[in-house]
């Protein structure tokens, strides 16, 4: 590639070479011959038409910059950035403004339907005791097990306390269809109802469906808990 280097003279500036590497430094020229030189620290490349390392082999300039353009590039950029950062921050403060002007109704408040402050929703409330669904956020696909694993562990990971859960009965979820379907996707759910030592009940809520499953298969897992109020 032909670069005039005679414009850059005097100038600190970036050079990139095919390698891929990127030298920082100032090119200078000897004023009794045409040859330039890039001085990096001690080291000086020297260059008619290509640069030269030591003389031994060529390396030639893919681009060549002003530090100045590229200092006011970034700081561009960098204003862009914080302007960007900026009005996400006003985002989220009206976010919290909204929260805290609306907030998630308490249990004891809440009403068949209601999502609480952790994002569950309340399935049924009765004589002081209210059956709740975790956030569709906690919903795992895996085999059914006696354990399910999975779905724990996924609660756990977003901050719930596990033992305060459990994978609900086929009736369970026979209830959320009937109540909040839209709450779940339209796919199975496993439930902890099993048949027989090879299969287990999942419901289905794209139109509530119960069927036999080999428990081999893979269906989602969504817990429950039981909270007073």
């Amino acid at each position: 590639m032909n670069i005039n280097l005679e414009q850059f003279v005097g100038k600190e500036v970036t050079v990139t070479l095919r390698d891929g590497d990127v030298l920082t430094g100032t090119i200078e020229a000897n004023p009794w011959s045409n040859i330039y030189s890039f001085k990096l620290g001690s080291v000086k490349w020297t260059a008619g038409g290509n640069f030269v390392y030591y003389c031994q082999h060529p390396m030639d300039i893919v681009k060549i910059e002003e530090i100045e353009k590229i200092v006011k590039t970034m700081s561009t950029n960098r204003q862009k950035l914080l302007q960007t950062i900026g009005e996400t921050e006003q985002q989220l403060e009206k976010l919290k403004e909204q929260l805290r002007s609306d907030p998630a109704p308490s249990i004891r408040d809440a009403e068949v339907g209601d999502s609480l402050e952790d994002g569950s929703i309340v399935l049924k409330k009765e004589d002081g005791l209210a059956l709740v669904v975790a956030p569709k956020s906690t919903e795992v696909s895996c085999q059914w097990s006696k354990e399910f694993s999975e779905v724990f562990d996924r609660l756990a990971e977003l901050g719930f306390i596990p033992s305060q859960w459990f994978v609900p009965t086929v009736e369970q979820l026979m209830l959320a269809y009937g109540t909040i379907p839209s709450e779940f996707s339209e796919e199975g759910y496993w439930s902890s109802s099993d048949f027989n030592s090879s299969s287990a009940y999942l419901v289905f809520f794209d139109n509530g469906d119960q069927w036999m499953n080999t428990k081999s298969d893979f269906g989602k897992v969504r817990a429950f808990r039981c909270v007073c109020y």
